[in-house]
């Protein structure tokens, strides 16, 4: 019920990318049991409200130097890692930081220059309050809705029902509000770049009714807060997607609407290996084997999407069709889900 996935968090301190996010991310296009689907978007989320908080502030974020050096890093994720995008989650606390915004735009400004075709996302509240999410906004599009090449959309962090729908004029008519002056969104975003909220355990008819807005206004999507990792860390089961059969139906039916208004094939389940061909009897009993002296290793897992990946070789890079910058393109109806394992 989503074809774009978003791996959270990684810690804005360190910038190592986890290695349950390599190994789940590899299965992508494979056909295994609970792999990542071809033509999937993946997404690796940076921060979050507790990593805002603390650290505070973003070292990377402190000077342009900084942040373009790290934009270095960050553009080898796609090829070491199997990313397609970030998610900028820096909020409260480090987002407030006067120079974090201008940081965080070269920061970006950098990475595109490195990594042609990266999507980068910029979540922010229903009301525009912090103000390096403001600045990113800002940049990314100008008063008439051209792009200007910084951030490809943006994710409203309003959860409860339908309530994200009255925030998206913050948006997409930034500069109309307050009579066109002093309103912090200075810009007009396109509505193809808005990815309306959605709480995990939302309603079925919720997610309908903000299905069918997507569809009539021509939004991106849907952004989904959140759906837990089978054994992985579960930020509160009240929002969780991944137990709530309510919620689950409501998502592959707004998915299905999506998919008849964009053409889009739903992807097939992954089958069952086929069986190998059978042993050949030898024609005399063959004498019992020594036993060994050491015990066998056993034989690697398969990834599983819901369960916290377990340690295995990594495979061979999946062949997933591609357009020439390189990456799946942002889907133009996105159903997403937030990953949370820890």
């Amino acid at each position: 019920a989503s074809n774009v996935l978003f791996f959270t968090f990684i810690h804005p301190d360190t910038m190592e990318v986890p290695l349950s996010y390599q190994k789940l991310a590899a299965t992508r296009g494979t056909g295994a049991p609970g792999s990542v689907p071809a033509n999937t978007v993946i997404m690796f989320a940076i921060g979050g409200y507790a990593y805002s908080l603390k650290p505070n502030p973003w070292h990377w974020l402190t000077s342009r130097e900084a942040a373009e050096k790290m934009a270095e890093k960050v553009a080898t994720w796609p090829a070491l890692y199997g990313c397609d995008g970030i998610d900028l989650d820096l909020e409260e606390g480090a987002g407030s930081n006067k120079v974090a915004g201008p940081n965080m735009v070269h920061f970006v400004r950098k990475l595109k220059e490195l990594a042609p075709g990266i999507i980068v996302s910029q979540p922010t509240y229903g009301y525009p309050q912090v103000q390096a999410e403001i600045d990113v906004i800002n940049a990314s599009w100008d008063d008439q809705g051209n792009s200007k090449g910084v951030a490809d959309s943006i994710g409203m962090m309003v959860y409860e029902g339908t309530q994200t729908l009255q925030y998206v004029k913050n948006y997409v008519s930034g500069a109309d509000q307050w009579g066109g002056y002093g309103f912090p969104v200075e810009c007009r975003a396109p509505t193809n770049t808005i990815l309306l909220g959605c709480k995990g355990a939302t309603s079925s008819s919720a997610i309908s009714t903000l299905a069918d807005a997507a569809i009539k206004n021509d939004y991106r999507g849907i952004m989904v807060w959140y759906a837990s990792v089978k054994n992985g860390f579960d930020y509160a089961p009240g929002w969780d997607a991944s137990t709530a059969n309510d919620a689950i139906s409501g998502y592959v039916a707004a998915m299905d609407k999506f998919r008849q208004v964009t053409g889009d094939s739903k992807p097939s389940k992954p089958s069952a290996p086929a069986p190998g061909p059978p042993r050949p009897k030898p024609s005399l009993p063959a004498p019992a084997p020594p036993r060994p002296t050491v015990k066998p290793a056993p034989l690697p897992e398969p990834v599983v999407a819901e369960t916290e990946p377990q340690p295995s070789p990594t495979p061979a890079a999946p062949s997933i069709p591609r357009p020439s910058s390189g990456h799946p393109q942002w889907p133009s109806k996105v159903g997403e889900d937030f990953l949370s394992f820890y």
